[in-house]
């Protein structure tokens, strides 16, 4: 043991990348809910919350309803830059509800949807998503 504090050796933790935002300091609540009738039969994406400038978002619940049948699928994503990541792929038999709670950090410009997957022409496609935004350092 070092009797002189400053022979001690510190052993700090390093940061792979700086840190852009406070996690711990909302300044906004997310509270969406979007509702879509499709027009063009398929697969159809729902932008549910895109990030916007300036700002980081905590996305801690996703809620996803179509009363109709004909939709086989759905999963929710989250799209950086070009990239789109999936995060729950789901069967869909009617009148289903489908919730996640990815608890996900969003930065500017990324957004989360759905993807609903085999749907026809008048399917009503619903959406919910609620979090939380913070400014960017």
């Amino acid at each position: 043991m070092p009797v002189n504090k400053n022979d001690l050796t510190w052993k700090a933790t390093v940061k792979a990348a700086p840190a852009i935002c406070d996690i711990q300091a909302p300044d906004e609540t997310i509270r969406v809910f979007d509702s879509f009738t499709v027009t063009v039969p398929g697969d159809n994406t729902i932008k549910l919350y895109e990030c916007p400038a300036g700002k980081c978002a905590v996305i801690q619940y996703a809620f996803s309803f179509s009363a109709a049948p004909n939709p086989a699928g759905l999963y929710y994503f989250v799209k950086v830059g070009v990239q789109v990541y999936k995060m729950s792929v789901e069967a869909h038999v009617g009148n289903e509800e489908h919730v996640i709670k990815p608890n996900i950090l969003l930065k500017a410009g990324d957004f989360f949807g759905h993807l609903w997957v085999g749907c026809i022409i008048g399917n009503v496609i619903e959406g919910t998503v609620l979090g939380y935004e913070i400014s960017q350092y």
